[in-house]
């Protein structure tokens, strides 16, 4: 069990203020996200102004020269709307979107790497990379949405109460009163619509990391015969999403069923009003004709933007619970951070000492790991970490490279804390090899050279014939281009971890770390890697985590770990004629006699 993080709640305004971050980063072509609806909401007031002043100008005698300055108004207003829709394509989806996706998606990766060990063991990664692949759809989105669908209809409404207001003061009365109903409404609603909306992207999220969960293990699905189970663990997560979607549309149903009742109330109003007045001859046909288009045209534009509300929530939803996985920092747009120079850099001109001094960590409150551990690691040692599973030797690895940090005590490296330290430059000097060597979908080149600086192909030779996998690249069709595919092939197990011990020769860290790296090796195989890491280990401050205890019998000092305690240190010549713990492991590996086995 881990020790639960809880997310960080993003406000409604911290929404805003990434949104608005997000505008920043192309000033230029921001600007026309304001101008450009300006230039639509003239229009849309303008035309039927234009149009009634058309009508005021007709009679039977009428000429040209009359009716010429509503035509201009009315073909202006027409221009307007079509260079602002040409301004807003070019400005906004030619020059900006594209350049804030690509900044998006990278800011979202690097958030990811920002993101503690610990809160990415808990997620799934196809969860993960859903998340980030909303960033950059929504945020666009919703940056046009809000461009057209808030302020656009604002501006709008706001001219169209001044023009209605010289023609009569009780139609701008009339909308303005509904106008303030409908917007407060849609806004009452706006933090109920996130948050249900963040949930219903949640869901969704689930749904894709248990769909990449199953796909990534689709074989071990089709060896056990398990697509029945497949189907029901994802029809149970579909069932939550149904659910949440559920509830989401319930929300609008409601919300537009009484915008819907203010809407047909306010046409009717608009239309009895307008018919007295016109009675009374105090407003005329042109005036008229002003009013029910500016009433009917704000009326559209207003009912058009409530059914976006349903978008932008949805969006703004996505956003949050993508920020949410994020620390505060991914709040503010900003380049991805590069590393950073460390003044301690002399610590690791030579191999380092390690020490755990006082050591006290648990994954949980309720039970302690280690308990006030001390251990020291003298430069260039080269120590061995055996014991039962669960024993707390990979955990004491993890509070070394600061995956996890000590409840109390501390770890340190040449006496300088790890916590104080940047751990990009601490892991700059780390070379750790598991027993599943993990490679991108790349060539076995990138892949060898991945986090090695200035390294040439003579170098990758010479890494790869001390690792003992040259041969079989040279063997391989494409050689160092040849891409590796899923787990690695076209290369088998042994090799893989050949491949790691290369890049290891070639990053030549002043600390290596192997975590059980011969541990699913054939007899052979394991012989010949452990000659490799042989010359690997040379000069070097190593620690070496292993079951199969004639791994470490070459090592200078063993540390025996039992339910997070060191029960014995010493050499193994020395550990072996104790009758303690790794006395009984060895035997127990070694013995002649076998189990017996019952009869079938």
């Amino acid at each position: 069990m881990s020790k639960s993080s809880d997310l960080h709640q993003v406000p409604f305004f911290q929404l805003v203020n990434f949104l608005w971050k997000s505008c920043l980063y192309t000033k230029g072509c921001s600007l026309f996200l304001v101008l450009c609806p300006m230039l639509w909401a003239a229009e849309l007031s303008l035309m039927p102004y234009a149009i009634g002043k058309f009508l005021d100008c007709l009679h039977p005698e009428v000429t040209y020269k009359e009716v010429l300055s509503p035509l201009f108004l009315f073909f202006s207003a027409l221009l307007m709307v079509l260079i602002s829709y040409r301004l807003f394509n070019y400005m906004i989806g030619i020059c900006m979107v594209p350049k804030l996706r690509s900044r998006l998606a990278r800011i979202g990766l690097s958030q990811v790497f920002n993101m503690s060990y610990e809160a990415l063991k808990e997620e799934l990664p196809g969860k993960i990379s859903g998340k980030i692949s909303d960033l950059p759809k929504v945020v666009p989105e919703l940056l046009e949405m809000f461009c057209w669908k808030v302020l656009a209809p604002l501006i709008a409404l706001a001219l169209s109460l001044i023009l209605l207001n010289q023609k009569d003061k009780i139609f701008a009365l009339i909308t303005f009163i509904w106008a303030i109903f409908f917007i407060t409404a849609n806004l009452a609603m706006v933090p109920y619509l996130i948050e249900r909306s963040a949930q219903f992207a949640q869901c969704g999220n689930q749904i894709l990391g248990v769909i990449s969960d199953s796909i990534l293990n689709a074989f071990t699905v089709k060896i056990y015969s398990q697509e029945e189970k497949e189907d029901s663990y994802l029809k149970k997560n579909c069932k939550k999403g149904e659910i949440t979607e559920k509830n989401l549309q319930w929300a609008y149903f409601f919300l537009h069923l009484c915008l819907s009742l203010c809407y047909v109330a306010m046409l009717g109003l608009t239309l009895y009003v307008a018919f007295h007045q016109f009675k009374k001859g105090k407003i005329s046909v042109g005036d008229l004709a002003v009013i029910m288009n500016l009433n009917l045209g704000i009326a559209h534009v207003l009912w058009e933007s409530s059914f976006e509300f349903s978008r932008i929530a949805q969006h703004l939803g996505r956003m949050k619970q993508v920020l949410e996985m994020f620390s505060s920092s991914a709040l503010f747009v900003q380049e991805p951070k590069k590393p950073q120079h460390n003044v301690k850099a002399a610590i690791f001109r030579s191999p380092p000492s390690i020490r755990f001094d006082h050591v006290t960590f648990s994954y949980s409150p309720e039970v302690s790991l280690f308990r006030d551990l001390c251990l020291t690691i003298c430069s260039g040692e080269k120590i061995g970490l055996v014991g039962y599973s669960g024993a707390g030797k990979t955990s004491l690895v993890q509070l070394l490279l600061g995956l996890y940090s000590p409840d109390r005590g501390k770890v340190l490296v040449n006496d300088l804390p790890v916590s104080t330290m940047n751990l990009q430059f601490l892991y700059k000097n780390v070379t750790f090899i598991s027993q599943n060597p993990q490679f991108f979908r790349r060539t076995i080149l990138e892949n060898l050279t991945y986090g090695c600086e200035d390294i040439t192909l003579e170098q990758v030779d010479s890494a790869c014939s001390q690792a003992g996998i040259l041969k079989r690249i040279q063997e391989l069709e494409h050689g160092y281009q040849t891409v590796l595919e899923d787990q690695g092939s076209p290369l088998s197990g042994g090799e893989k971890q050949r491949l790691s011990i290369a890049k290891a020769f070639l990053r030549n860290t002043p600390v290596l770390i192997l975590d059980e790296v011969t541990a699913q090796q054939d007899a052979i195989t394991e012989q010949s890697i452990q000659i490799s890491l042989g010359a690997l280990m040379q000069g070097k401050t190593c620690i070496v985590i292993a079951h199969r205890l004639r791994v470490v019998t070459l090592m200078d000092r063993l540390f025996v770990f039992n339910h997070g305690k060191i029960e014995q240190i010493g050499p193994h010549d020395l550990l072996i004629h104790q009758n303690g713990l790794y006395k009984k492991l060895w035997d127990i590996q070694n013995s002649t006699s076998s189990l017996p086995i019952k009869n079938l």
